[in-house]
């Protein structure tokens, strides 16, 4: 086994959730960079990430450029190619590449980790796809998890989301209904059994 395989199991033992991603995230990013690639983490992990755990996942998604070079790679480092995607049986991690490029409004956050600098697709693309897909697909799924990011405003440029949703009146009142409607939930003027109804109510109001 070598060191760089070693690190990834130290890492997936690592208790914090947060910290798990960052370490993993981490590791394989500063792998993927001896292939001159840069890949950024995307998905499930990002979001849970941003919203300190309040979404759960145990995949790690990337997006960077198609190479035939990363099947070695990863087979180096204890992973199993399963069709489009890798598992680590050892370590019960699945990573996957859904892509080849971000979307042309996606900006990226740079964050330093216990492993090294980690790329994380923003907390605001990752909102305006969650407003998107709520809206597009009708997922209330989706809903929620916009609703998580906005419980986190803080880290949010809000502007920028609006802004990028300008061509897309649909999704933009939807965000600024979501908006208006976390603002309830922090004061508790909105339960939890009210809010998929809550939810379908925005979707039919668009």
């Amino acid at each position: 086994m070598g060191a760089a395989e070693r690190g990834l199991r130290e890492a997936a033992a690592e208790p914090d959730p947060c910290l798990r991603i960052l370490r993993i995230a981490g590791l394989l990013q500063q792998a993927l960079s001896q292939l001159d690639l840069s890949p950024v983490l995307v998905g499930g992990a990002a979001l849970e990430f941003y919203t300190d755990s309040r979404y759960q996942t145990h995949d790690l998604d990337f997006v960077m450029p198609q190479d035939d070079r990363v099947v070695p790679l990863m087979e180096s480092l204890g992973f199993e190619k399963r069709g489009k995607d890798y598992l680590h049986p050892s370590i019960e991690l699945w990573v996957e590449f859904p892509s080849s490029q971000l979307d042309a409004h996606d900006t990226v956050r740079v964050v330093e980790g216990p492993s090294g600098t980690v790329r994380i697709l923003s907390p605001e693309s990752l909102l305006i796809d969650r407003v998107r897909a709520f809206v597009y697909w009708r997922s209330s799924l989706d809903g929620r998890n916009a609703l998580l990011l906005l419980a986190v405003e803080e880290q949010l440029d809000l502007d920028f989301a609006m802004t990028a949703l300008l061509e897309e009146p649909a999704a933009a009142r939807a965000l600024e209904a979501l908006i208006t409607l976390q603002h309830e939930l922090s004061r508790s003027e909105t339960t939890e059994s009210s809010l998929e109804d809550r939810l379908y109510g925005i979707l039919e109001a668009r």
